[in-house]
């Protein structure tokens, strides 16, 4: 098989691409050393949220609710860029307008160095490479043939156009990493201030312990490549037409 070369695509429609590493040993990471890593990222993370998480319980002995709330983790922005370093793990997402894999690959490499010190987490257990895509189209209902491979078959004598059709794909990628797998949602009939768009969401994702920075690095790769392989398989040249 020959080698993937990727396409660049002036008008990229991605609405958002992120980089998910979630780390092996939560128990261990504590909001002071979350803090401390988005200390170290301020002057480029300017704006800071936290998050937080709420129990809702109810106890039928006493008839009491019991409810309590905890913080896991910050949310750190910056104009089109946003990082969530959790206790789980750590979530770097780049908003239009995107510019390139290797930008988001680089940007997010660099902030998961500053959180792995911080956080002494040197092995992941679950990483992924996620990438939505938000397609215009002339108007909402249209023959989903005319844009992507990847379709619901319509029985002949039903109309060819829809108002609005969502189709999922989960696919194992053994070929990528023995457990790699990949989850493609597709729905069309969508409309927002921009205009009507076709949503081709791409995400893959791989369950189990990886060691040391190489191995999640080299594995965030694989997924990088994947998922532009992916979109070019999905697409009809109208579209690659509309993005150029």
């Amino acid at each position: 098989m020959s080698e993937f070369v990727r396409p660049h695509y002036r008008n990229a429609p991605i609405a958002e691409a992120l980089i998910d590493i979630r780390v092996a040993r939560p128990d261990l990471v504590t909001m002071e050393q979350i803090t401390l890593a988005a200390d170290q990222l301020a002057e480029r993370f300017p704006v800071r949220h936290p998050m937080n998480t709420i129990e809702f319980g109810f106890d039928f002995g006493s008839n009491q609710t019991n409810n309590s709330q905890e913080q896991t983790g910050l949310r750190l922005e910056c104009e089109n860029r946003v990082l969530l370093l959790q206790r789980i793990g750590f979530t770097y997402s780049h908003l239009p307008p995107y510019t390139n894999w290797e930008t988001l690959r680089d940007e997010a490499l660099s902030c998961w160095n500053v959180f792995r010190e911080a956080t002494k987490q040197s092995a992941a257990s679950r990483l992924a490479v996620r990438v939505i895509n938000k397609i215009p189209t002339p108007e909402a209902e249209i023959a989903l043939e005319d844009y992507l491979s990847v379709y619901p078959v319509v029985p002949t004598k039903l109309p060819t156009t829809a108002k609005a059709a969502f189709v999922q794909l989960q696919m194992a990628m053994s070929h990528v990493i023995p457990t790699a797998q990949a989850i493609l949602n597709i729905a069309s009939g969508h409309a927002d201030a921009n205009g009507p768009h076709l949503l081709l969401d791409i995400d893959l994702f791989a369950a189990g312990v990886v060691e040391g920075d190489e191995a999640i690095w080299n594995t965030i790769e694989k997924f990088g490549i994947e998922k532009d392989v992916i979109f070019e398989a999905c697409i009809t040249d109208k579209i690659r037409e509309a993005i150029q």
